[in-house]
């Protein structure tokens, strides 16, 4: 079996990233999924835990944007796609048979700073401007998925293998069930506010 450990650790660093990338989605959708199952039950959750999910949202938001800056950050010493894809080129001359798209490329050229330069800040009274959508980010990711996908070289080592689809949809599932049980002890029913004649609520 081929072996190429500083390869392998580049490539599985890499792949976990993607993973917690994906992982962070699956919670954004499965919140978002979950609250408009409990809204067409006539349900809602408890204004004390409708801040704290507010608030988990907007981080994992956050999250999911910094860990596509890590992956895309233009640092020679950063453990990085482009590192891994230069590495490849230099020493086995194998090289990605995928390429990001022109969006991809822009977010990662402006959005993605602007977002980890927010987050990372002191509380400055002028901060940057950054808006990008969670679907934006998703594409990105997948972008980025292909391209560690295009450079999984079993002859170079026979452990890398592809995120493939099935793996994502595993992990989707687990994702969602988690959130989904986190979340329902804290769903209560809507109080419906019904006056008899008298004008008193019941």
């Amino acid at each position: 079996m081929t072996i190429d450990e500083t390869y392998f650790n580049r490539y599985s660093e890499l792949r976990e990233l993607i993973e917690a990338g994906y992982v962070d989605y699956y919670i954004l959708e499965g919140i978002e999924d979950y609250n408009r199952l409990v809204q067409n039950g006539h349900k809602a959750l408890p204004k004390d835990s409708f801040n704290v999910v507010g608030h988990v949202l907007e981080v994992i938001k956050t999250d999911l944007g910094l860990t596509i800056w890590k992956l895309t950050e233009n640092s020679t010493d950063a453990n990085r796609i482009g590192t891994l894809e230069q590495y490849l080129k230099e020493k086995y001359e194998l090289y990605s048979t995928a390429t990001f798209s022109s969006k991809t490329k822009n977010i990662i050229r402006k959005s993605l700073h602007e977002i980890r330069n927010n987050a990372l800040a002191h509380n400055s009274l002028v901060k940057g401007n950054a808006s990008i959508s969670v679907e934006s980010l998703k594409e990105t990711l997948e972008d980025i998925r292909k391209k560690l996908n295009s450079l999984c070289y079993i002859q170079v080592d026979a452990r890398v293998k592809p995120v493939d689809d099935v793996e994502l949809h595993t992990l989707n599932t687990h994702t969602k069930l988690g959130i989904r049980w986190m979340l329902v002890n804290s769903v209560v029913p809507i109080q419906q506010n019904t006056k008899d004649l008298t004008g008193i609520d019941k």
